[in-house]
């Protein structure tokens, strides 16, 4: 700890040398910093006034220093966000202190979140290298430190560990600094900084989508390209592998995931990455979800796209919404303010809350205060007993009425085996009924129980409310499927056992998937090779645009325009017209406009580095949580909207 302080110090005693004595403004911060990071440093849990100052200094002061002293500064943010981390949060995970963690965390995320405005600022300024040494001094910066925390090689403190909102910050630290920066993206495929199989580790184990969407977003920064080659298309698969094969676990179909990044014929990297969370939602502990044509808050009605899902999360159900500013919103409901969720076998759902639903980082009006806040959507009548399932394991099922009837808890979170108690001759009649403990005893001991593979724990009571974003429903470490059945992983091919890595070379003959570049059918594709086309086309797929990277940190909205469309009566953009027809997207109108409207395949694009794009200011969501039950908690996965980029690694898919 002390040679972090003194670390801190000398950074700081360098900062105001460069700056000068004639740079009054310069100066002046840093002597707000200093006096703050001194006062803050011995603290073991600062006062709720000292975080308030240390986050606005971190966030918004420090963030002025980052271009005029670009080397040192981020020196002095990656040193205190560490020390942070590592000497405060850490040890609060250790001592098992909510709130003390709660306060640490504030102030750490103020630093991640000041290096995003500094990104976005230059890419406003849309300076020519400008983006690209803002990109390459945060990543020197920052990358070491953020993989080893947040991807970790051991268990010490594994990064579920911390709260959702900063994982998705750093995770959008690395996915903002790779765009369209090759040298960026090969640091982070090499196993010494991040790799393959660290990565799909982690997404193994996040069970919160705010996160995970993060990390596929970030997934697709890192795939190698094909360059319409047998080569590339080889490396491609070997990545692919190592992150949900031998990175991920016995309870991840890495099979069907390989399968499905090998033939993709969507340009748009959202629907590949709803269909990774659909594999994925197989184990009922993932985010399970829910097609839903529009979902109904309050008499405001969203319509959403046909990519976007309703997301039974691990604490608050989560659906996206796009305003007329084409920027991503997360709508939430908190489990803790749920009072009544209605179903029936046509796929309505109702459900009723004491607080009012979050849209971004804004509670949404209420039709009146006394009134509970109502919520309708369908899902599909094939989803309904899963819709269920999924609400029951997250130990909602008492407040679940199915066809009119209160539904249990769901037993998925504890085995899908059931138990079978087998009596001796002499216990088959009993004198008195057996109580609770007697009852546990005899399961103990001659039940059949299996035991759960993970190493987290099963899910709370979420009626019992959080703290900060951090859910009241840790990770769990369900092996079942989402209808209830026990997850099996297919079996690798031939000749690559677990832990190794298949090379199609080494076959007598490469996998078809391997040696040529038509693009089978998705669905052809899970259940095996497709077989090989009929006329073989060189033509790569359209470049893919990823998702905005997401920014789940408190920022003001930019200001509406005078005439916004259909403004609801609280203020906030309501959907149009069901019959409306769906405009087309930014990144519609950009891929347009570079490569036209015709259907046409296109030519090849490959790992270059990107030019530069106009981007729009961003909106982001908020991450946290209150821990009143009847509150509503606003957690958002944000996409950093207008981060439009084509990505080069998806235009030799095969």
């Amino acid at each position: 700890m002390a040679k972090s302080v003194a670390g801190i110090q000398d950074l700081l005693t360098k900062l105001k040398k460069d700056a000068g004595p004639w740079n009054k403004d310069t100066h002046e911060i840093v002597e707000k910093i200093t006096a703050a990071l001194g006062k803050l440093m011995p603290m073991s849990m600062p006062p709720e006034s000292v975080t308030n100052q240390v986050v606005q200094l971190l966030r918004h002061l420090m963030s002025k220093l980052y271009d005029p002293f670009t080397t040192v500064s981020l020196q002095l943010a990656v040193a205190t966000f560490g020390f942070i981390t590592n000497e405060k949060i850490v040890h609060a995970i250790k001592d098992k202190s909510l709130k003390k963690r709660m306060q640490w965390e504030t102030i750490a995320e103020a630093v991640l979140d000041g290096v995003l405005d500094y990104l976005d600022l230059v890419d406003q300024k849309e300076e020519a290298g400008l983006s690209t040494k803002a990109k390459e001094a945060v990543s020197q910066a920052f990358y070491t430190t953020i993989c080893s925390i947040f991807f970790p090689s051991d268990s010490a403190v594994p990064s579920q560990s911390f709260s959702v909102k900063l994982r998705a910050l750093a995770y959008s630290i690395l996915f903002s600094t790779c765009d369209g920066i090759p040298k960026n993206i090969e640091k982070l495929r090499n196993s010494k900084v991040l790799g393959s199989e660290r990565l799909g580790r982690v997404i193994a184990k996040t069970k919160d989508y705010v996160a995970l969407e993060q990390l596929l977003d970030l997934l697709a920064r890192l795939i190698p390209p094909t360059n319409n080659t047998a080569k590339g298309r080889a490396s491609r698969k070997l990545f692919i592998e190592e992150v949900f094969i031998n990175g991920g676990s016995d309870a991840i179909p890495g099979d069907d995931i390989v399968k499905l990044l090998e033939f993709i014929n969507s340009s748009e990297w959202e629907e590949t990455s709803a269909k990774i969370v659909d594999i994925l939602g197989r184990d009922i502990s993932f985010p399970q979800p829910f097609k839903v044509k529009a979902i109904e808050i309050s008499d405001t009605t969203f319509k959403l796209r046909a990519s976007d899902r309703f997301y039974v999360d691990r604490n608050y159900f989560l659906v996206n919404n796009w305003n007329e500013y084409e920027e991503e919103e997360a709508i939430k409901i908190q489990y803790s303010s749920l009072r009544q969720v209605k179903v029936n076998d046509t796929g309505a759902v109702q459900i009723m809350t004491s607080s009012p639903a979050t849209i971004g980082d804004k509670d949404m009006a209420r039709l009146t205060d006394d009134q509970p806040v109502l919520i309708n959507f369908i899902v599909g009548r094939t989803d309904f007993e899963r819709f269920v399932s999924a609400v029951g394991a997250r130990g909602l099922g008492r407040l679940v009425q199915k066809n009119g009837r209160t539904i249990k808890n769901s037993t998925a979170r504890i085995s899908t085996i059931p138990g079978q108690l087998a009596f001796s001759e002499e216990d088959k009649t009993l004198s008195q009924p057996l109580s609770f403990v007697e009852k546990v005893k005899v399961v103990k001991t001659r039940g059949e129980i299996s035991e759960r593979s993970d190493d987290n724990a099963t899910f709370p009571n979420p009626l019992d409310g959080g703290a900060h974003d951090e859910s009241p429903l840790p990770d769990t470490g369900l092996s079942t499927t989402a209808d209830g059945g026990r997850t099996s992983r297919t079996a690798a091919p031939a000749g690559r056992a677990r832990g190794k890595t298949h090379d199609p070379s080494r076959n007598g003959r490469a996998d078809p998937a391997v040696a040529h570049d038509g693009l089978p059918d998705i669905s052809a594709s899970r259940t095996g090779h497709a077989p090989e086309p009929a006329q073989h086309n060189p033509a790569a797929l359209p470049p893919v645009r990823a998702r905005p990277a997401p920014r789940p940190a408190g920022r003001a909205a930019r200001a509406a325009p005078p005439d916004p469309v259909r403004a609801g009566p609280d203020g906030l953009p309501s959907s149009p017209p069901w019959d409306a027809p769906n405009a087309r997207t930014r990144s519609q109108k950009m891929h347009d406009a570079v490569f036209g409207t015709d259907d046409e395949e296109l030519s090849d694009v490959s790992d270059r580095e990107l030019e530069g794009r106009p981007r729009s200011p961003a909106v982001f969501w908020t991450l946290h949580s209150i821990s009143s039950i009847s509150s509503v908690c606003p957690v958002s996965a944000a996409a950093r909207c207008g981060r439009l980029c084509l990505l080069p690694w998806f235009a030799g898919v095969v």
